[in-house]
């Protein structure tokens, strides 16, 4: 049975994340500082720029001020679905690929947060 308290919660995080994303984008690690230098965690707060995979893991945490592993792993769910790819390494490859755009990860993240 679908949970829509759970789908209205994903939708919001990822539409987040996209606005984080397009705040700020990197590859090959989950977050960087202003100055582009890795941060510990995609929860810090001298995060500046986010993987998408890093931008979810934020917007949950902001969106529910702790971790929870429910909501995120329906996030992945979600997310690796619109992406059409495996696991969440899945989505860290599709982030990290040489081709990828900023625009490309903010406009899949918004696609995710549609569906429901």
């Amino acid at each position: 049975m679908k949970n829509p308290t759970l789908d209205a919660q994903v939708s919001a995080v990822l539409r987040h994340a996209a606005e984080k994303v397009s705040a700020g984008w990197c590859q090959r690690i989950y977050a960087r500082d202003v100055d582009g230098k890795p941060v510990h965690s995609a929860l810090s707060g001298l995060a500046a720029s986010w993987c998408a995979t890093g931008a979810v893991s934020r917007a949950a945490y902001d969106l529910v001020n702790a971790i929870d592993q429910a909501l995120l792993d329906a996030c992945w769910e979600r997310l690796k679905h619109t992406l059409r790819v495996r696991g969440l390494v899945g989505v860290a490859l599709w982030n990290d690929a040489p081709e990828r755009q900023q625009q490309e990860v903010v406009e899949a993240l918004l696609r995710a947060g549609r569906v429901k």
